[in-house]
């Protein structure tokens, strides 16, 4: 009977082989069989993912660029980083008149703060004047004209936070004195001067000599004594602003947009006589 069974077993299973070789699929020793072809839908070719294309950043937070794409992501123009210098800002301007003091009591301009830079002129009508001035001011030049017998000075300082509106330059005598401050915002931290020059100038026109800035939007200021000109008024070069006015000393500034040489400038006071000038160039930030 056994024997019946395994010949009729060994009968079937060779009709079925003969019929369909696929219907008895080897499977391989320890492999486990998957799902049959049926439960597995074909992929469509119209929807498989180009493989040259890049794939989408994983999904981040709302307005957040991916870190792998920050330094390629788009900027807005008004904030990327051309490596050109921005304009500076002016902030204002003070004098003292003509008086005779042992003291001269200077007062920043009106609007100063913390980190903006000031350039000041000073005038004494005694040319063996000395002057010692208060903490942060550094002296430019100084210009005794001892031919009309008046004293030149020029100075610059960095305001500091919390920074007394007074400062009191000290002369070592009592004498005819004047001082104006022109201050700006925005003037380059290391190095805020870009270029200067000082010079005897007599007689009307007085000229200020040429500098040649190395920066683009500098600050060109011209900062005039005349010896003869208390009561006396000043008229501003051409393409400059008058700031500063006392008759003794005058202030003008200009914005020089590209580097090179300036020129010199010209300007004129209603009364002739000796003086002394400074050229100077102020540079922004970068």
């Amino acid at each position: 009977m056994r024997r019946d069974l395994l010949l009729c077993a060994t009968t079937i299973l060779a009709a079925c082989s003969a019929t369909d070789p696929g219907a008895l699929p080897s499977i391989a020793r320890g492999a486990r069989p998957g799902p049959p072809e049926s439960a597995v839908p074909p992929a469509d070719p119209a929807n498989a993912p180009d493989p040259l294309s890049p794939r989408p950043p994983p999904p981040n937070d709302a307005g957040r660029v991916p870190e792998a794409d920050a330094a390629i992501a788009p900027t807005d123009a008004a904030t990327r980083d051309t490596g050109a210098a921005m304009a500076m800002a002016f902030v204002g301007v003070s004098s003292t008149p003509a008086a005779i003091v042992g003291v001269v009591d200077a007062t920043l301009p009106a609007g100063s703060a913390g980190g903006d830079f000031v350039v000041a002129v000073l005038y004494t009508n005694v040319a063996t004047t000395t002057v010692s001035a208060p903490s942060g001011w550094i002296a430019l030049e100084d210009l005794p004209h001892t031919a009309q017998n008046f004293h030149g000075w020029w100075f610059q300082k960095t305001v500091a936070a919390a920074e007394a509106a007074t400062q009191s330059f000290t002369l070592s005598a009592s004498v005819l004195a004047s001082m104006a401050l022109i201050a700006y915002r925005g003037a380059r931290a290391a190095q805020a001067i870009d270029a200067s020059v000082y010079a005897v100038s007599n007689g009307n026109p007085f000229v200020a000599p040429s500098v040649s800035p190395t920066r683009p939007n500098t600050r060109l200021v011209t900062l005039f004594i005349n010896d003869s000109g208390s009561g006396a008024s000043w008229t501003a070069p051409s393409g400059m602003t008058k700031h500063a006015d006392t008759g003794l000393v005058a202030i003008f500034d200009a914005l020089v947009p590209a580097p090179g040489v300036t020129g010199t400038r010209s300007a004129t006071c209603t009364v002739p006589g000796g003086g002394v000038v400074a050229t100077i160039a102020v540079a922004p930030a970068p």
